[in-house]
């Protein structure tokens, strides 16, 4: 996997399956990782599994509400604006 140093990758459904070992990969890469998970539970022992391996924050964030105002300043938020812009992997 390419280097993802000192970058911010927003992982969803980051409490399980696929979305959790992506998130893994991330961090084994160098990103800080935001795991975005509607599971507190999961998304509890996710972050405690992973953050041994690099730097983790969980967040409540129900990606497909389509009623928030601002989705995109959402993730600005979460990711940290300084850290530059939002990319799809």
């Amino acid at each position: 996997m390419a280097s993802f140093a000192d970058r911010v990758a927003f992982v969803t459904g980051a409490g399980s399956g696929i979305g959790r070992a992506i998130a893994g990969q991330l961090l084994d890469a160098g990103a800080h990782v935001v795991l975005a998970e509607l599971d507190e539970r999961a998304g509890r022992d996710a972050r405690d599994e992973l953050s041994a391996r690099g730097p983790v924050r969980l967040e409540h964030l129900d990606v497909a509400d389509r009623r928030r105002d601002d989705p995109q300043g959402d993730l600005r938020r979460v990711t940290g604006s300084r850290r530059g812009c939002a990319a799809r992997l």
